[in-house]
């Protein structure tokens, strides 16, 4: 059986300022993984968009704006207002 396609990425963000990311993900994934936005801060939220799932993430308490057609995974980084969120694509099942 063929296992499902999946891609994980890491997108480091820091509330204020420009996103990027780091990681091994598969050129099919580059194009989505790319498309990784922060679109705003909020009261020291940061809020982070990827094509159809929207992240409101703060330091402790992710939360989703829908239920996102990933599994994802937020830690705190080397910073109080640092951010990493590690996103596992197209995963049919995830452990909370």
């Amino acid at each position: 059986p063929r296992r499902p396609t999946t891609c994980t990425f890491t997108v480091l963000g820091r509330s204020g300022s420009k996103l990027w990311t780091r990681g091994s993900a598969p050129a099919a994934c580059t194009r989505l993984r790319d498309r990784v936005d922060v679109y705003g801060v909020n009261d020291g939220a940061l809020l982070l968009r990827i094509p159809g799932v929207s992240f409101e993430l703060r330091p402790g308490r992710p939360r989703t704006s829908k239920v996102p057609p990933a599994c994802w995974r937020l830690s705190k980084g080397a910073k109080p207002d640092y951010f990493a969120l590690e996103v596992t694509l197209d995963a049919p099942s995830c452990e909370r």
